[in-house]
């Protein structure tokens, strides 16, 4: 097994909130990314900012029967202007994460512990920001896959503490090991398709990759 994993070359980042707490840090994220887009990468966001302390009071507020709603709007409003400075206002992900915010207040409303309201709540501040994130990946070129860590890593039910259970874990990677297959390389053919060059010719940081048609190659070198 030793033997295996060794041969299995990935490289993981974790980008905290303070790395992604404006447009500014979630482009910077992108460019460092862009130089290593050849490589197989694991990429973990943490919530932007302060977002998990704004979670918790809101969490805090709505639990002691005091208005959080205005709390909330402040941490709606953080995200709509960094999605306001990365994304076009056509942009999809503005929909999408005016759901997700739905979703957390559908959330608040579920007569839960507070522990299991916790786990619940506040981890939608690292699902809002990396899909916030992801969606701007794609616009720069850079090929990833989303994928919900909750779908994937399973716990006691220790709430608020949770303990990873390891072999349901595994299991569940292995149910969606799909997701992190490397598929055979089709040259980017939905770009092609828009006029766009393949994301290894758009993102590689030397310029050292050429795409198109072989005669046009050889007779340019």
């Amino acid at each position: 097994i030793r033997k295996r994993f060794r041969s299995i070359k990935m490289r993981v980042f974790k980008f905290g909130g303070a790395s992604v707490k404006n447009a500014a840090g979630v482009r910077n994220v992108a460019l460092i990314l862009q130089k290593h887009a050849a490589e197989k990468l694991v990429i973990v966001v943490s919530a932007m900012g302060q977002t998990t302390n704004a979670l918790e009071r809101v969490l805090q507020l709505h639990q002691s029967s005091r208005d959080y709603r205005s709390e909330l709007d402040v941490l709606k409003e953080y995200h709509r202007q960094i999605q306001g400075e990365l994304f076009q206002k056509d942009n999809k992900i503005f929909q999408t994460v005016d759901n997700l915010w739905v979703d957390l207040e559908t959330a608040l409303q579920k007569d839960h512990p507070f522990d299991v309201l916790y786990d619940q709540v506040v981890s939608f501040g690292e699902v809002i920001s990396t899909v916030i994130s992801y969606h701007y990946f794609l616009e720069t070129q850079f090929s990833a896959e989303w994928v919900d860590a909750r779908d994937l890593i399973a716990t006691d039910k220790t709430f608020h503490e949770g303990k990873v259970d390891w072999t349901k874990s595994r299991k569940n990677i292995q149910r969606n090991k799909e997701i992190f297959k490397s598929n055979k390389c089709n040259f980017c053919i939905d770009l092609q398709e828009k006029g766009e060059d393949p994301v290894c010719v758009a993102t590689c940081p030397l310029g050292a990759i050429e795409f198109g048609p072989i005669e046009e190659l050889r007779k340019k070198y």
